[in-house]
């Protein structure tokens, strides 16, 4: 059976859905993910020439005519072949033209693989916070239609609760728009139809400091923003908006905290840009930059057991754990996941308690990437905390999973690790989410264990 390798990503999500492959004598194929999403992925599979692979790199032809010139004749169907690397494929009988499997649409490579980003230069939140200044401003002008829907659909969107409330004198339509930068250190600010305010706290990977969101709204409603003027409760809205990656925690801490902010986070700006046709440069660099970010969160998906990790696909897999790990029915007493600084250079860590655990015990799980520690909270402990520290993990440690740390007083301690690691691999190599989650369930049962010999 023939077989091909992979050599170069094109598109992703949730896995490989679009990839440039080779066969043993340097043949080149065009492969596209018929049901990535299941436990074996599939992919139609077409064998392509170097001129018409160049034309779909280039954005000058489509997927679909892609498939069906070079599918004429003979076409696949590649399954992988242990790992992601390698894939077998079976030849298909019915033309490529009358198969369910061929794409549908005018799907293109735009713009070409490897052009420059601007955004990818322009990487400070000043910079973004130009770029939405830039398009909310768009919408209230008239010289580019595209353009213009697109800001109208972005102010449309941070203001839609407004529409869905309601709210007499807004109906999803912009009028005129008047934009702000700067003022009192708020980030972004715009006024929409002489009438509703949008209070933007712009982020990429930071988080909110000291009082800062409750300041900002304080501000706006008592009238310190020259050339705003004092502004209603009703008239105003605040937006968190983040591009980066953050907690669900956090995102739970911002919107249901005192400052009243709604979260605008990157899915929610792709949501925008995704509906825009035009090609205008900066919208379809910053557009670019977004889904580089989010394909690079979601790669931890494809991970092989021996492979590079990114710090974003951490972040990724770390958000999938807070929604796969905690329910309603399965509610941590805690739980967070943020870099975390030591002598070493830090980590990224994700720590939560079960709440089977009492309310004042010390103890904790925390996830330091590859490895899974127990640790205790030795401000919360009555006594001599290097003697508290030693009772928990002989608790621990009658786990056969779990090997004793050496127990160093501190504001926390590590008791033990589970000695084979929490990540869990199929066996053609990649993550196992459900085995991984389920490492963690039972992590969670030795802690509660140890809390009540």
């Amino acid at each position: 059976m023939k077989a091909i390798r992979h050599v170069a990503t094109l598109d992703y999500y949730d896995g490989p859905i679009l990839f440039e492959a080779r066969d043993r004598i340097g043949g080149h194929y065009l492969a596209v993910a018929i049901d990535a999403g299941t436990t074996e992925p599939r992919f139609a599979v077409v064998g392509v020439s170097p001129s018409m692979l160049v034309d779909f790199r280039s954005g000058a032809v489509d997927l679909q005519h892609v498939m069906v010139v070079s599918g004429a004749e003979d076409w696949y169907v590649a399954r992988p072949r242990g790992t992601m690397d390698e894939f077998l494929l079976e030849r298909q009988t019915t033309a490529i033209v009358d198969s369910v499997h061929l794409p549908t649409g005018t799907y293109k490579l735009d713009p070409p693989l490897g052009t420059p980003n601007l955004f990818d230069f322009a990487t400070k939140e000043l910079s973004q916070d130009a770029f939405i200044c830039w398009l909310i401003a768009w919408s209230a002008c008239d010289q580019d239609s595209e353009l213009r829907h697109l800001g109208r659909h972005f102010v449309d969107a941070l203001l839609r609760h407004k529409r869905d409330q309601g709210i007499p004198d807004y109906d999803g339509l912009v009028a005129d728009v008047e934009v702000f930068r700067q003022k009192k250190n708020i980030d972004v600010l715009a006024r929409v139809n002489s009438k509703f305010v949008v209070l933007i706290e712009d982020k990429t990977d930071s988080n909110p400091h000291g009082d800062q969101l409750t300041r900002y709204r304080q501000a706006i409603l008592n009238g310190e923003i020259e050339g705003l003027g004092r502004v209603s409760e009703e008239n105003l809205t605040s937006i968190y908006l983040k591009t980066g990656n953050q907690s669900r925690a956090m995102t739970r801490m911002i919107e249901e905290g005192k400052s009243r902010y709604r979260v605008f986070d990157r899915n929610d700006f792709l949501t925008v840009l995704d509906g825009y046709r035009g090609d205008n440069a900066i919208v379809v660099d910053f557009r670019r930059r977004l889904q580089s970010v989010e394909r690079d969160t979601q790669s931890f998906r494809m991970w092989i057991k021996d492979g590079r990790r990114s710090w974003a696909s951490w972040q990724g897999l770390y958000r999938e754990l807070e929604e796969r790990l905690f329910s309603t029915d399965h509610a941590p007493r805690w739980n967070g996941w943020d870099y975390v600084a030591n002598r070493a250079g830090g980590f990224l860590g994700f720590w939560w308690q079960p709440s089977e655990l009492p309310a004042d015990c010390p103890a904790y799980l925390q996830l330091e990437r590859a490895k899974l520690c127990f640790k205790l909270d030795a401000k919360k402990c009555p006594g001599k905390r290097s003697e508290v520290g030693r009772r928990w993990r002989g608790q621990i440690s009658l786990h056969e999973r779990v090997k004793p740390a050496r127990v160093r007083p501190g504001n926390t301690m590590t008791l033990a690790e589970l000695e084979d690691g929490w990540l869990r691999f199929r066996k053609d190599g990649v993550l196992d989410i459900d085995r991984t989650v389920a490492s963690l369930r039972e992590a969670e049962r030795i802690l509660v264990a140890a809390a009540s010999p």
